[in-house]
């Protein structure tokens, strides 16, 4: 069993004994030796989060900065996060009214409005939540699952099954001269070719869309989302990032982990 998914099986124990806190708090040695570095603790944070909140309700993001806080060996680091995410929200503010920009007509907010809008954005400028460090992962799980699923070998989900459409993907953009809409036509026709052989049982998987024009524009979804948000937006164009662990590598891990749940809550339906 690998450390990660060693600290989610000793998290679900404790935290169905003590709750989310103690959980947490019986794996944070491990979290803090796996972490390379306070997004990656924040990752392992989320997912053990994700798999808290799919049978409890949720927690109170000011109550998750206090917990991810205290038990992050990367504290000031996160602190400082969510200090930076407090400030841009008044900045947001001051530069609207430094335009004179007025509430009323611009936004249709009035003054009073527009300060709860401000104070909503303190609420929810959690480590945990405000941006998600999964919010990646999550799309990309939601744009495979759209037209691909992993078949089962022995009843058993592998890594390498779950994530070949994201694999194809890394395998052509690290290959490929290409940049743009050329790279992102690319990665579809590389997906494509990967799903007719689903549909002919010469790969393993299985199809989710009947018709095939409708499947390619899912995958072209798919293809559109990891070059030009994940590669151009986040990585900034660098892809040396889809071969190192601290890049694909942290995407690859959580897309699984979300996959496996998602999978959980289809059989509970």
């Amino acid at each position: 069993m690998d450390i990660l998914a060693n600290i989610r099986a000793i998290f679900a124990e404790k935290s169905t004994q003590g709750g989310f806190e103690y959980g947490i708090s019986e794996v944070a040695s491990q979290m803090n030796g796996a972490a390379r570095d306070a997004a990656n603790f924040q990752l392992i944070f989320d997912l053990l989060y994700w798999d808290y909140t799919a049978v409890n309700p949720k927690i109170d993001p000011k109550e998750l900065d206090r917990i991810t806080l205290k038990y992050s060996r990367f504290g000031e680091a996160q602190e400082a996060q969510v200090a930076s995410q407090i400030q841009s929200a008044s900045e947001w503010v001051e530069a609207l009214e430094a335009n004179s920009v007025s509430p009323s007509e611009g936004l249709g907010l009035s003054k009073l409005e527009l300060g709860m809008v401000v104070e909503k954005e303190r609420t929810l400028s959690s480590i945990a939540q405000h941006p998600s460090h999964l919010s990646v992962p999550l799309e990309i799980c939601r744009l495979m699952r759209n037209f691909y699923r992993a078949q089962r070998i022995n009843h058993v989900l592998s890594v390498a099954n779950v994530l070949k459409p994201l694999h194809l993907s890394k395998e052509v953009i690290s290959k490929s001269s290409s940049t743009g809409e050329e790279l992102k036509e690319l990665v579809t026709g590389r997906i494509a070719a990967f799903m007719r052989q689903v549909r002919a049982n010469t790969a393993k998987g299985r199809w989710v869309i009947p018709k095939i024009e409708l499947e390619i524009g899912a995958i072209d979804e798919f293809a559109d989302f990891i070059v030009f948000h994940l590669l151009n937006e986040r990585w900034k164009g660098d892809k040396s990032m889809f071969s190192q662990a601290r890049g694909i590598g942290l995407v690859e891990n959580a897309v699984f982990y979300l996959y496996l749940l998602e999978e959980e809550k289809e059989k509970k339906k």
